[in-house]
């Protein structure tokens, strides 16, 4: 009876304490499982929270981005204004500076005069009349100058560069500088039978003359002689503010041409030539430095010319040197 009391007795502690563990268990599970679903709760907030803030922050950026993109484009239209103003403003201030070049041009246009060296003076003691026809033998070096502006100088030379005298001839068709000696002359000055008191005659019975009713030709520059000038002093009037110096070629039948030398007794260079074949004693002026209009052009000190072609018969023409005219500034 008593062991019976004591095996039920333990039974149902035995019970008790499985009752009591099963619910301690429970307790636990539960709150295990309350604990995981509030963290899961929690989480999902959290990573709501965080997608909300990202896409908070995204548009945020993108309102930003859309800002300076705007920004920019203003700033590019700005920039283009700001060009157009600036390239306006040169384009105005280089009309303005040429403006003011055209008006300064134009006043020391007003203000430049002309004034040429008188090769006629050293014929003085010949006294030509108006319609006086004549020629002066000169040495065949011979100075002129230009009163407190410069002086040139020139001289006589053969083709083969020995010294020849020069001439002063005054012809119906102009004036100028010429060779004494020249092909149509020098035979007659050599000639120590030649009647020189009736010239035409002789040189028409030799046959020098092209047109066999007139003297023309007489002591002009031809193709067997140059005349070469000394134009150092006047280098400075070369690209001065005023027109550049000019020469002067006159009575001119055929062609001549011009070169640029700096030996005294050469030719040179040739800087230009021309031929006229459609009149007879024409005038043509040129640029004395730079004649052919070159682009670079070379200076020198030396400026020759004489007739063009060069060859043995008379077909090379024949000219005088009228004057060189100078362009100051006062």
């Amino acid at each position: 009876m008593d062991y019976m009391r004591i095996s039920n007795i333990i039974i149902l502690v035995v019970m008790v304490i499985v009752i009591v563990i099963v619910v301690i268990v429970i307790v636990i599970l539960g709150i295990v499982t309350n604990s995981t679903r509030k963290s899961k709760k929690r989480n999902y907030h959290q990573a709501r929270m965080t997608v909300s803030n990202y896409k908070a922050d995204s548009i945020e950026e993108l309102e930003q981005i859309e800002d300076l993109e705007n920004e920019l484009d203003a700033l590019k239209k700005y920039s283009l204004m700001l060009r157009k103003a600036i390239e306006l403003k040169k384009q105005r201030e280089r009309e303005e500076r040429e403006r003011k070049e055209k008006e300064r041009e134009h006043t020391r246009k007003e203000e430049c005069l002309m004034r040429s060296f008188d090769f006629k003076k050293v014929a003085a003691s010949k006294h030509f009349q108006e319609d006086d026809v004549g020629y002066v033998r000169l040495f065949n070096a011979e100075s002129f100058v230009m009163a407190g502006v410069a002086a040139v100088t020139l001289y006589g030379f053969t083709n083969d560069n020995k010294v020849t005298d020069l001439a002063f001839s005054k012809t119906p068709c102009g004036e100028g500088i010429g060779i004494w000696d020249d092909q149509f002359n020098r035979f007659y000055e050599n000639d120590i039978n030649a009647d020189r008191s009736d010239e035409f005659n002789y040189r028409k019975e030799m046959e020098w003359l092209d047109d066999k009713n007139d003297m023309e030709n007489t002591h002009k520059i031809d193709n067997k002689h140059y005349i070469q000038c000394d134009v150092f002093q006047l280098l400075p009037y070369y690209q001065y503010k005023c027109k550049e110096p000019t020469i002067i070629i006159a009575c001119l039948k055929g062609g001549f041409e011009i070169g640029g030398s700096n030996v005294l007794g050469e030719f040179g260079v040739e800087l230009f030539h021309h031929i006229n074949d459609d009149e007879d004693n024409i005038e043509v002026e040129l640029p004395l430095f730079n004649p052919g209009n070159s682009k670079h052009p070379m200076t020198f000190k030396y400026i020759s010319v004489r007739a063009y072609p060069l060859g043995k018969t008379v077909e090379g023409g024949h000219f005088l040197l009228k004057t060189i005219d100078l362009h100051i500034f006062e």
